[in-house]
């Protein structure tokens, strides 16, 4: 393609990429520029050293009043004064500038006069400095606003977000149903006493003494089915027992003892026809000790 000739701002690459201003700011060759003192134009590259003469480079560019412009210039300098800027931005004689000793790019933001319509852009090295090695300047660039022209990035192809199936809620667990008649015990109703067995205040009261205490109930039950009979009991020693009579067949049954405070179990299964079975608190006549057993609470769950 065709190279902008001698006083033509470059084009930029991509529409919407700032337009640099200043033509071969790369230094192709020593077109556009104005050189003086030894300013040399070499590999592509404004070589400038302090010596007899002050070195410069410079170059008019046209720009609008009352606009703001970023300059940016790559220097390379082992410790001399190096001065880059811009001048009559803001009128006759007058100067924005950065002096600086370190290599590296570096940007000058200002903002033009109204009235101003060209500036001078421009590279110096003072004479006398004690550092007389030479200095470089390239990759000069002037754009309206503060955003620099950057090589074109191609993004990384966005990885497609893998669907994450939905999960659906689990349902809460199911609480099993109590299938005894009132099981905290709130009254006497539902459970058939035995001995000197009582209920009050929420509690059944079972002791060993001259009888043996009982407090059961009768229930039809569902055919080849396990059941978990179940008490929250409270003692000192006194052996309690967790009774079932009549669930496979009549006579047939099982028990657990607890002598020690927590929840007690026993579980069984049923046989063809268990229309009456019989689940009982036991504390039998007799034992050593014979402080009250508690009962707080009790149930009959069918297992899943």
């Amino acid at each position: 393609p065709d190279q902008p000739g001698p006083g033509e701002p470059e084009t930029p690459a991509e529409p919407g990429t700032p337009v640099n201003l200043v033509v071969n700011g790369t230094f192709d060759d020593d077109s556009a520029w104005d050189l003086s003192g030894s300013a040399a134009v070499e590999n592509g590259a404004a070589v400038l050293a302090s010596g007899g003469d002050t070195d410069t480079v410079d170059q008019t560019v046209a720009v609008e009043g009352g606009k703001t412009y970023t300059m940016s210039v790559d220097v390379t300098t082992p410790g001399a004064e190096i001065t880059f800027g811009v001048k009559d931005q803001a009128g006759r004689y007058t100067e924005d500038s950065q002096t600086v000793t370190e290599s590296g790019t570096y940007t000058l933001t200002f903002t033009t006069a109204s009235h101003v319509n060209q500036i001078e852009v421009f590279a110096r090295v003072l004479r006398y400095q004690d550092c007389t090695a030479d200095c470089t300047i390239d990759n000069v660039v002037l754009v309206e606003g503060t955003v620099l022209p950057t090589e074109p990035v191609t993004p990384d192809p966005e990885e497609p977000t893998p669907e994450v199936p939905e999960v659906p809620d689990e349902p809460e667990p199911s609480v099993a149903e109590n299938l005894l008649l009132n099981p905290g015990f709130a009254s006497a109703e539902g459970w058939t006493l035995n001995g000197s067995a009582r209920i009050e205040n929420g509690t059944a009261i079972l002791a060993s003494g001259r009888d043996t205490d009982i407090a059961s109930q009768t229930l039809t039950l569902e055919p080849y089915t396990t059941y978990t009979f179940s008490a929250d009991i409270q003692t000192a020693g006194t052996v309690v027992d967790l009774k079932v009579a009549d669930f496979n067949g009549r006579y047939s049954g099982t028990m657990e003892s607890f002598s020690a405070s927590g929840t007690g179990s026993v579980t069984f299964t049923t046989g063809a026809s268990p229309s009456a079975v019989k689940l009982s608190l036991h504390v039998l006549r007799y034992q050593n000790i014979n402080n009250d057993c508690i009962v707080t609470c009790a149930s009959l769950v069918k297992e899943s």
